[in-house]
């Protein structure tokens, strides 16, 4: 993308002279020296009128540190078509350090959601930045070092345990409002004395059954956490995949899930108190009330396995530089640039590597259905879509040949009036985020 003269959208004509206007800003120069000192949290900041957590930013910039890294990612490509290659790396590096050192809330759109969109921008844009080939070994040392010590597997049961003692705070401290007795001397007439002591005794009940309501969520958040704690045990996704119990409804949840999600007639005013309870539990919580498999588990398993792609990738570079070719397999890289032959996280073997006759590489894991295919990339039009069942790969994008890229330079000139809609900087070939 970066040696494109033009980029034509349908809001200018030239979008690097947009980029150029938007990303040059004080603030953003700021937030790219921030970046380079950690550790990085998000700041809750709670809203009165709702409980849900919102992400705060890094504490040296302020904002929504979760988008920080697109204008970050949107600096290193204008940086590239610039050749300006000191501020390209600079920002580069922010962006490796601010997405490989992140500290996640234990919310799960923190731990889950944007750590893999942001994973997702700069494993698109480190792929741009080695396409450039202006990094030097030391640098390209520095942000293996970063990616091996990045950490997308741990928090998950912190997520439920902290839920779990949210849920138990909210439903304690209505059962400590105390109960208000029943007065015989205040009734108006039969008819209010009947109609007073129906209303009590309806509380009483919402109260006993809210209880029952706690001792099953309570469970049913603990029972996640411990399948957490398996999760993080395991040492492949298919080895999570064949957990016992990942694919069937959590234990408890055929008595809370109608009333959580308002799947009852219309009810009395004491199952309407405890269905907006469970409601507001169910909207906040709701990967605790779906199996494992159906949640966002497998965006973990995607980070895990995208990191372990720039590593190596990382590492082939480095090769390259020694040796002025890529190496016939894997294990030329080793004990020198990686300690161990790079495993794919999703079934346990090695990455699958091939050196092509042209100088070039491919690269790439199974995916989430843990099938071999041959490197085939996930299509961009399937950018949001859960891919555990699309029969693609996750696959580090090869470079176009000298043909390829005459052959779209020859396309553009013939079309130069092709309305691109394209946000991200990741490329066409490239493994993508999914969004529910």
């Amino acid at each position: 993308m970066w040696n494109q003269p033009t980029l034509v959208t349908g809001s200018c004509t030239d979008l690097w002279a947009e980029l150029r206007a938007k990303l040059d800003q004080p603030r953003l120069e700021r937030a790219c020296r921030a970046a380079f000192y950690g550790p990085y949290r998000s700041r809750v900041a709670t809203r009165p009128d709702a409980r849900w957590a919102q992400v705060g930013g890094i504490e040296q910039v302020g904002g929504n540190a979760c988008r920080l890294p697109d204008p970050l990612a949107a600096r290193t490509i204008l940086a590239l078509q610039e050749n300006d290659q000191a501020r390209a790396w600079t920002n580069l590096l922010a962006l490796t350090k601010l997405v490989a050192g992140w500290h996640p809330l234990p919310f799960e759109e923190d731990v889950l959601y944007w750590h893999n969109v942001n994973l997702v921008r700069a494993f698109g844009v480190t792929w741009q930045a080695l396409q450039a080939r202006t990094l030097t070994e030391a640098q390209l040392a520095t942000l293996q070092r970063e990616w091996e010590s990045a950490d997308f597997r741990s928090g998950l049961p912190e997520v439920a345990a902290l839920a779990r003692a949210e849920i138990e705070a909210e439903y304690r401290e209505q059962a400590r409002r105390p109960l208000p007795p029943f007065r015989f001397r205040y009734m108006l007439s039969p008819q209010d004395g009947w109609r007073r002591l129906t209303a009590w005794a309806t509380e009483a009940r919402l109260r006993r059954d809210m209880l029952q309501d706690e001792d099953a969520l309570l469970q049913l958040f603990l029972h996640r956490e411990e399948g957490y704690r398996r999760v993080q045990a395991c040492s492949t996704w298919r080895e999570i995949r064949t957990m016992p119990g990942v694919r069937k409804p959590p234990l408890g949840i055929a008595n809370l899930l109608p009333l959580a999600t308002n799947r009852v007639p219309t009810p009395p005013s004491l199952m309407s108190a405890r269905a907006s309870s469970l409601s507001s539990v169910y909207a906040r919580y709701r990967f605790a009330f779906e199996p494992f498999m159906a949640g966002s588990l497998w965006r973990m398993a995607d980070s895990e396995s995208m990191r372990r792609l720039l590593v190596t990738a990382l590492a082939l570079e480095r090769y390259r530089l020694g040796h002025d070719s890529y190496p016939a397999s894997l294990d030329g890289l080793t004990p020198e640039l990686l300690p161990g032959q790079p495993l794919d996280f999703m079934d346990g073997a090695p990455l699958r590597y091939r050196h092509m006759q042209d100088g070039r590489f491919v690269l790439y894991s199974t995916g989430l259905d843990c099938i071999d295919d041959g490197g085939i990339a996930r299509r961009p039009d399937l950018l949001w879509a859960n891919s555990g069942h699309d029969h693609t790969d996750l696959v580090w994008p090869c470079a176009a040949s000298q043909a390829e890229t005459a052959a779209e330079a020859a396309s553009r000139r013939q079309s130069p009036q092709v309305v691109t809609t394209r946000r991200t900087f990741v490329p066409d070939r490239s493994v993508m985020a999914h969004k529910e």
